[in-house]
């Protein structure tokens, strides 16, 4: 009779070392993984500012070239109001939390918060 046993697996102590380590990497990736998150949506939101200048730019630049009395105001009106036609697939670009970007006319200057 042979009692000679060939047990394979791990002890308790090395499986609780390893989720001790696991537990350890995943506290400091969560957080870097949401500062990522967080400039991501920065960097987005800022793309999505920009594209908005623009297409209210060039929505006023084609209007005053065949109407020279519109104004920068009433461009900013016109996209508050309906702003799909400043946009050729007809969506407006919006924050990255889901709420819509304010235009409007100060001292002259577009803004776009």
């Amino acid at each position: 009779m042979n009692l000679h046993r060939n047990e394979k697996g791990f002890t308790l102590i090395e499986l609780v070392v390893v989720i001790v380590i696991l537990g350890i990497l995943a506290a400091i990736a969560v957080p870097k993984y949401l500062d990522l998150t967080s400039s991501a949506n920065d960097a987005a939101d800022a793309a999505n500012q920009r594209a908005i200048e623009a297409a209210v730019m060039m929505y006023f630049a084609q209007q005053v070239a065949s109407d020279n009395t519109y104004t920068l105001s009433d461009a900013v009106d016109q996209y508050n109001t309906d702003s799909d036609p400043f946009f050729s697939d007809g969506n407006t670009p919006t924050k990255s939390d889901g709420t819509d970007f304010s235009v409007s006319v100060v001292s002259g200057a577009l803004v776009v918060n």
